[in-house]
């Protein structure tokens, strides 16, 4: 049973492990595993074979703060009674 890989991704755990413990150059394990040599030297730098989470470090409130929402339905509010102001006096 193989190990499901996202659509990009060019190594598995086991090629990961083994480049990890290899002791030979980077150009022999690109060559050998049929990978770029800029994959060998990340994945020998990391201290874990598991992929690494994507998006932003540190995710940012989808809640609008309280002073933004009410400024921003403040203003909302102040154009529609214009507008029905505007309407009104003309009819």
């Amino acid at each position: 049973m193989g190990q499901i890989r996202h659509g990009s991704a060019t190594t598995t755990h086991a090629v990961r492990a083994a480049i990890q413990r290899s002791q030979a150059s980077i150009a022999a394990l690109s060559e050998a595993f049929g990978i770029n040599p800029k994959t060998v030297a990340k994945w020998r730098t990391r201290k874990t074979v598991e992929d690494q989470k994507t998006g932003p470090k540190a995710p940012r409130s989808t809640v609008s703060h309280p002073m933004n929402t009410s400024a921003k339905y403040g203003l909302q509010s102040q154009k529609n009674s214009s507008s029905t102001q505007a309407i009104k006096s003309r009819d």
